[in-house]
């Protein structure tokens, strides 16, 4: 081959790899416009609240009244990408959509029992769905109870509406089988208290319902499921040179404890939680058998243990039960890894009912105490009124500062 000739064949081969690479960049961008388009319908629907975990199903549907067993009213969505010509529903009635691409059909159906339908789809042989209402399908397609935390002891549950029609704005739940109804969807419950209350079943379970109800014409979706709980009470008492020493224990279970500090015995209530806990809800520890009454002193002091990392949401507040009579005897949080505090443990209008004790929090290698003493500031000196009628806009006298960890004086 001649020089010449050598060159025009380079030169050939130069302008073919130009052109690879320019179709290869064309593809790129095409791919890249594709995949962008998609993103920005995908953040449109996201913004929008709709659900893209999911491709669009064919044949899909919900349930959005159950309350009679065999009048349960389902709402049937049929998508289709070539068109729909008709749909033979069980009640032998055909509908024509003249190639429609999505059809959706209000259909009432029976428990337990199956309905077909038939679709004829443009240039696709007909084909047959099932329709099939049981608890799981209610619970997978309309409103589904879910724990979202696995600590020992602590559960977290949020309910989840996937109705779409929006009048549908009420959502309840209700702990216990002869529980109270209360609207929201997300809430916690404690194994021990359920036990203390004489909620669990004899199965160890605790049932949750939930509801979602209609404000427009009452329809309404309930649901019920069974949880599995720690069945563990624990009633125990405890020697040891100071309180913290004594919770510090390995051993602890929740339930309750005397602990044997000093020369003082504390009423305890022990929560103890194995495993990060992330509480992103408010969340009260106690119940009405732990603070005062009419006729009692408040009995407990709450603490809950953290085997694991504790993380306090932003906006969310730590507190303890609490009643006209004050709340328990103290609150104490230990936690065996990191707090991360970003809302509120608040005590605020907490104030037991009760007789003070010394607290004797740690013992130094001197063996004195850090402590809370038994005895806090004075309290005001009382505001007196001559007359009958009823002293409005005018505050008691302040009670003295405390120091040395007392407790500050009522007014």
């Amino acid at each position: 081959m001649k020089n010449k000739d050598i060159k025009k064949y380079i030169s050939k081969l130069k302008n073919r790899k130009i052109m690879i690479m320019i179709i290869l960049i064309l593809v790129c961008v095409i791919i890249f416009v594709i995949k962008h388009n998609e993103i920005l319908e995908n953040v449109t629907k996201i913004i929008k609240g709709e659900d893209i975990s999911e491709e669009t199903k064919q044949f899909s549907y919900f349930v959005y009244d159950n309350r009679e067993e065999d009048k349960i009213k389902t709402f049937i969505t049929i998508n289709s990408e070539s068109g729909i010509e008709y749909v033979k529903c069980p009640n032998e009635n055909v509908i024509y959509t003249n190639g429609s691409d999505s059809l959706s059909i209000d259909y009432e159906t029976t428990m337990l029992k199956e309905y077909d339908f038939y679709i004829k789809e443009v240039d696709t042989p007909e084909r047959k769905e099932t329709l099939y209402i049981d608890d799981e399908k209610i619970q997978e397609a309309s409103l589904s109870i879910d724990i979202i935390n696995d600590a020992v002891g602590y559960e977290k549950i949020q309910l989840k509406n996937k109705i779409k029609f929006p009048e549908y704005n009420k959502i309840y739940y209700k702990i216990g089988k002869d529980g109270s109804w209360v609207e929201g969807t997300k809430f916690s419950i404690f194994d021990y208290d359920l036990k203390q209350k004489e909620l669990i079943n004899e199965n160890s379970t605790i049932t949750i319902s939930a509801k979602v109800v209609n404000n427009i014409n009452n329809d309404e979706v309930l649901i019920s499921k069974d949880i599995e709980i720690d069945n563990t009470e624990v009633t125990e008492s405890i020697e040891d040179e100071s309180l913290l020493k004594a919770i510090e224990r390995e051993n602890l279970q929740t339930g309750k404890y005397k602990l044997n500090i000093s020369d003082e015995i504390y009423d305890a209530k022990i929560y103890n939680i194995v495993g990060d806990v992330n509480i992103d809800m408010n969340t009260v520890f106690g119940s009405a058998e732990d603070v005062g009454a009419s006729n009692k002193y408040a009995q407990n002091m709450i603490v809950l243990k953290v085997k694991g990392n504790l993380t306090i949401e932003k906006g969310t507040t730590v507190t303890s039960y609490n009643s006209a009579y004050g709340g328990p005897k103290g609150m104490l949080l230990y936690v065996t890894g990191d707090i991360i505090n970003e809302g509120t443990i608040s005590m605020t209008a907490r104030g037991a009912y009760a007789e003070g004790q010394n607290i004797y929090l740690w013992c130094n290698s001197d063996n004195n105490y850090e402590l809370v003493p038994k005895d806090g500031a004075n309290g005001g000196a009382a505001i007196m009124s001559y007359s009958t009628t009823v002293m409005h806009g005018i505050n008691g006298n302040a009670g003295g500062k405390a120091s040395d960890r007392k407790t500050g004086g009522r007014r």
